[in-house]
């Protein structure tokens, strides 16, 4: 069938007149995606970064060591931004009255006496972490930081006495680490690249995202015109189904390519903000720009498809709710796998599963 060019560019038009009228899509699709991805990235880097780590040393030992100790963990702390290490408590019982204490190290009595008193004395200390705390890991980290270095301390000066002539550092070390971060085809990985997995579940989650603002304005196209009865006033216009069809596509591709420039600008700005708060530095995304196209192609596709799908199913709905409705479940269906790969590499698992 032939497709009359003027009548298609004036359902187009037409399509495209009926989008501006309708602020709520154009908000959702265009300026929600420049607004709240840069504002989620801003607050959880934010917040992870302002909110400050707390750790409370209780000390029945008060010996060299135990000294020692909650001197090397005091030292660490200063690289390690907002963090509190409180030395006043004299029992467990007055730190459970504090409920924002992260993590407890416990220092027993006679901890010192057990490590010095021969080469082979071990000291114990109990870690006491607080598992509904977003801050634990980093408090925990920050610990066994310091009692591998007082750990390491001693054992050097063990090594130094019972064999003097002997280099320590080599003695304790006898095997050189070297690593190297491999790209794909073996080439070197640049230092951003190491991050290039969290850069790709923040990518998945955009792309999720950026399914729903376009099926409100496509499933309302059809099934919205149907309940309106505008669509029989369009039906008997000179213009084919195939052209009616494609004018409502048309105009829903042109959302889509506007919806996947804000979002991935408004991605790109969430992932600067976040890392920024994260790790306190800015992390080039890895791939550079090449990375961001591909992304942005990967929305349009994305988007396309919603909107694809969700032109069938207002087709056969009988209204704009069922349509809408409809449309959502089946797009959250298929978005699954885009979530299952953020958490496993679909392509090898399928190559354990199926025959290669």
């Amino acid at each position: 069938m032939k497709v009359n060019w003027r009548r298609l560019k004036n359902i187009i038009w037409k399509e495209l007149l009926d989008l501006s009228r309708d602020k709520r899509t154009v908000f959702a699709a265009i300026i929600v995606p420049i607004i709240f991805y840069p504002t989620l990235g801003g607050l959880i880097g934010y917040m992870f970064k302002a909110q400050p780590v707390y750790i409370a040393i209780v000390d029945y030992d008060k010996g060299e060591c135990s000294e020692e100790l909650k001197n090397t963990l005091l030292n660490y702390s200063k690289y390690f931004g907002n963090v509190n290490i409180f030395t006043n408590y004299t029992s467990e019982l007055q730190v459970l009255n504090n409920p924002n204490i992260d993590l407890t190290l416990v220092i027993p009595k006679g901890f010192t006496e057990n490590i010095t008193k021969s080469l082979s004395g071990i000291g114990i200390v109990y870690v006491k972490t607080n598992v509904v705390s977003s801050k634990a890991s980093e408090a925990q980290s920050l610990v066994e930081m310091a009692i591998s270095a007082l750990s390491n301390s001693i054992v050097r000066e063990r090594v130094k006495t019972a064999l003097p002539e002997v280099e320590s550092e080599k003695f304790l070390n006898p095997i050189e680490k070297v690593v190297e971060y491999i790209g794909p085809g073996g080439r070197a990985a640049s230092p951003e690249e190491r991050f290039l997995f969290l850069t790709l579940m923040i990518f998945i989650l955009g792309l999720y995202f950026s399914m729903h603002p376009a099926i409100a304005f496509v499933t309302d196209s059809v099934a919205g015109e149907k309940e309106r009865k505008t669509l029989e006033a369009l039906l008997v216009t000179p213009a084919s189904r195939i052209e009616i069809l494609s004018g409502k596509l048309i105009a829903s591709l042109v959302l889509s390519g506007v919806a996947a420039l804000m979002n991935t600008l408004g991605v790109f700005l969430m992932y600067t903000l976040l890392f920024g708060g994260l790790i306190g530095a800015q992390i080039p995304i890895s791939g550079g720009l090449g990375l961001i196209g591909i992304y942005a192609i990967d929305v349009f596709l994305t988007v396309t498809v919603t909107v694809s799908i969700a032109l069938l199913i207002s087709i056969v709905s009988g209204s704009v709710r069922s349509a809408h409705s409809n449309a959502t479940a089946l797009i959250t269906v298929l978005a699954l796998v885009m979530f299952a790969s953020i958490y496993g590499d679909i392509e090898k698992i399928a190559s354990q599963t199926l025959p290669i």
